[in-house]
């Protein structure tokens, strides 16, 4: 379990292109899925909020 990704991370891991891992952490951040912590355009890190909040509790 990664709560921390970027698009690389996600591309390696379903094995899928840039393009395909970009646009689907897009669709997660707008769903509110993930959250994007860098403040960059480029090189950025998403975290999987929900995932760290089950931990908090």
């Amino acid at each position: 379990s990664k709560p921390i990704v970027d698009v690389k991370t996600i591309k390696t891991e379903l094995d899928v292109a840039f393009n395909t891992a970009n646009s689907l952490l897009g669709k997660f951040l707008k769903a509110g899925l993930v959250k994007e912590i860098t403040g960059h355009s480029r090189n950025r890190l998403f975290v999987l909020w929900k995932y760290l909040d089950l931990f908090k509790k």
